[in-house]
């Protein structure tokens, strides 16, 4: 069977299917969707990491330069 003799809605099905059984599901690589809070020492946002998934409420600093920096920070 050649490719000229199988209809187009066929193709688009079949290269449809293709696509999104290659693509991990979950994160589709949007980050403006991910949860974002400001780090208390430089207040630049931080964006919501895999790793923090389970500390993400506990998490204050964006690096360790921050976390070293927090006692130096005026009140």
């Amino acid at each position: 069977m050649s490719l000229n003799s199988i209809p187009p809605i066929v193709t688009f099905a079949l290269a449809l299917k293709e696509s999104t059984m290659t693509k991990p599901s979950g994160f589709k690589g949007n980050k403006q969707d991910l949860p974002q809070k400001p780090c208390l020492v430089c207040g630049r946002p931080m964006s919501w990491r895999k790793s923090w998934a389970k500390n993400w409420d506990q998490v204050f600093y964006c690096s360790d330069r921050c976390r070293a920096a927090k006692n130096k920070v005026p009140a």
